[in-house]
């Protein structure tokens, strides 16, 4: 008798400024690998993260990496988290890739429901 394997929620947390650290890069890479299995995964981009989403990153650490993944995004089923602060603080932010604004309190809310964690 077996049991059903679950799939796992993975949530992935970038709050690294992208402009001073690849590592937001490499959490676009990584979530990209880890979305194309049966494991949803909710992207949550905090501080100054979100600006790996607008057109103008050529100033992004690891520009050309982010450039061959970001991409895979744009018809995305489960849209990026932003964090609202983020957005009444940057009243131009455009981008072209699904987002939805969320509070703090709807990011701890989503954390709770996580199953794995990967916070960058």
């Amino acid at each position: 008798m077996s049991a059903e394997k679950k799939p796992l929620h993975i949530i992935m947390l970038i709050k690294t400024d992208p402009f001073q650290s690849p590592r937001g890069v490499e959490a676009i890479r990584m979530a990209l690998g880890l979305g194309s299995g049966e494991n949803p995964v909710d992207i949550i981009l905090m501080g100054e993260a979100p600006f790996l989403l607008t057109e103008e990153r050529e100033k992004i650490v690891d520009f050309d990496t982010l450039e061959k993944y970001i991409s895979n995004f744009e018809d995305c089923e489960r849209p990026f988290l932003v964090e609202e602060a983020f957005l009444k603080n940057h009243p131009e932010f455009d981008t072209i890739y699904p987002c939805t604004p969320v509070s703090r309190e709807q990011i701890a809310k989503k954390m709770e429901e996580g199953d794995r964690f990967l916070v960058f």
